[in-house]
């Protein structure tokens, strides 16, 4: 098919590993989502990824208006008979300026309940980890050594450039973490890259504060969470000094967090309430930041 030629083409080139974004495998939902595709040709275009490729992934939206638990559990299960050792697997959000957000505002977009959408994680977290594919991330599942590597580096909190149109980057220059951004455009991306080397529209050296909060968001997603050294270079601050703080005092009792191993960590039921968590963590930094000011007494 043409489908076959174009990942043979991509294999050729140096490609090894595909992820295609399925989001669905009902034909209701795809049509819902604004996807042209159906789910007979997503599950084509997985097997003839899988003969090429060593390494596949795809993604499916859940939480969608309507959507039961009983037929997300369904889906799932499907979606697991033609997977291979990594899944990626979403909540749908609503984001500003968008045709759904504006369906919301009308009334006539309808979402899942908070219950229902805990419901829906919890169910995806616990059918994944009896395929073999625990979440090493929260919307990322993989079998032993399937993680995703690239996706790693940006959880991780390490440095990579991005490339092509509309895409980001973190680069580290003169020992500043700085955050880069591409020409969104496909056509103005070409023409500057062909004029001046590359498709940079802009460079924005990342403060300690906005280091800070990226560290906290990213790496608290990882089920492994953040460790030690990672934090006191980010943060001027060890994990146990924070251990201490007021706020994650009551976020390790109330078992949200867990500070062992010299590691920082959301427990599976903080990464369920990960923006509140990390506002809390963020607090007890400035908290601490204040108490090293004042100094004692």
């Amino acid at each position: 098919s043409s489908e076959t030629s174009r990942f043979a083409d991509y294999r050729a080139v140096g490609v090894n590993r595909l992820s295609l974004g399925i989001q669905s495998m009902d034909d209701e939902a795809l049509q819902f989502l604004g996807r042209d595709h159906s789910a007979d040709q997503a599950r084509r275009a997985l097997g003839e990824a899988a003969a090429i490729f060593d390494r596949t992934t795809f993604d499916l939206i859940y939480g969608r208006p309507g959507q039961t638990l009983a037929a997300w559990k369904e889906e799932l299960r499907g979606a697991l008979t033609i997977a291979a050792g990594h899944a990626s697997l979403y909540q749908l959000t609503i984001e500003d300026g968008t045709a759904f957000a504006v369906a919301r505002q009308r009334g006539t977009l309808v979402m899942p309940e908070e219950r229902m959408l805990a419901d829906l994680y919890d169910a995806t977290e616990d059918i994944m980890a009896d395929a073999g594919l625990p979440a090493y991330e929260i919307s990322n599942h993989a079998g032993p050594s399937e993680q995703g590597r690239h996706n790693l580096t940006y959880w991780n909190f390490g440095a990579y450039a991005g490339i092509g149109p509309g895409a980001h980057g973190r680069l580290v220059i003169d020992g500043c973490r700085v955050a880069t951004e591409t020409i969104r455009d496909p056509n103005g991306w070409c023409s500057a890259t062909l004029s001046q080397g590359h498709g940079v529209a802009e460079q924005i050296a990342l403060d300690d504060e906005a280091c800070r909060d990226e560290l906290l968001v990213t790496g608290l997603r990882l089920a492994t969470g953040i460790p030690a050294p990672r934090f006191a270079a980010v943060t001027g601050y060890d994990v146990a000094q924070l251990s201490m703080a007021p706020r994650v005092t009551t976020l390790r009792d109330e078992n949200l967090v867990s500070v062992d191993d010299g590691r920082l960590t959301a427990t599976a039921a903080g990464r369920r309430l990960l923006n509140g968590v990390i506002a809390e963590i963020a607090l007890d930094l400035s908290w601490l930041a204040d108490q090293t000011i004042l100094g004692p007494g």
